[in-house]
């Protein structure tokens, strides 16, 4: 499996290496992942190469304006091409809640959302989780801890 992540590595998808990676990656039989904000709308040739997509729409505690973090096109065609896990990092139940919105409005299935609490050290984390993954059940939404903080902390490089 290849995960291409980074910035936004939609917007690429007018540069000519674009289709290029992706038919080498899928003629050697790889798995394609890509990880985008759900900002830009993946072309018909990348919606049939990538095996998956993992969309991280902000929420407004990102403090970016709404109309640049919410494209209803975008997130309606990722939803809409069976390809998408959809995780929303949040900070307590209201994100979770704005998730759940979002979902519903741009026909995210439930069993797509899943909801990640915000922090960089082990007692953030547990803190935010303790207030944000019973509104997630609550609301029939996965839950899903940030592993790498538990084991490692903050430490870059792992």
């Amino acid at each position: 499996m290849v995960v291409i992540t980074g910035g936004e590595p939609l917007l690429h998808q007018s540069q000519p290496g674009w289709t290029t990676l992706l038919d080498a990656l899928a003629a050697r039989g790889r798995r394609i992942e890509v990880e985008t904000n759900g900002t830009v709308l993946p072309d018909t040739h990348t919606l049939d190469v990538v095996t998956r997509f993992n969309v991280s729409p902000k929420l407004a505690h990102s403090e970016v304006p709404a109309e640049r973090r919410i494209v209803p096109a975008a997130l309606s065609l990722l939803a809409l091409s069976g390809k998408a896990d959809f995780k929303f990092v949040c900070r307590g139940p209201d994100d979770v809640e704005a998730a759940a919105r979002i979902a519903v409005v741009h026909g995210i299935p439930q069993q797509s959302v899943w909801i990640m609490p915000e922090g960089r050290t082990r007692e953030a984390l547990s803190k935010v989780s303790a207030r944000v993954a019973p509104r997630a059940l609550e609301l029939r939404l996965n839950f899903t801890p940030r592993l790498h903080i538990d084991l490692w902390g903050n430490e870059r490089g792992r």
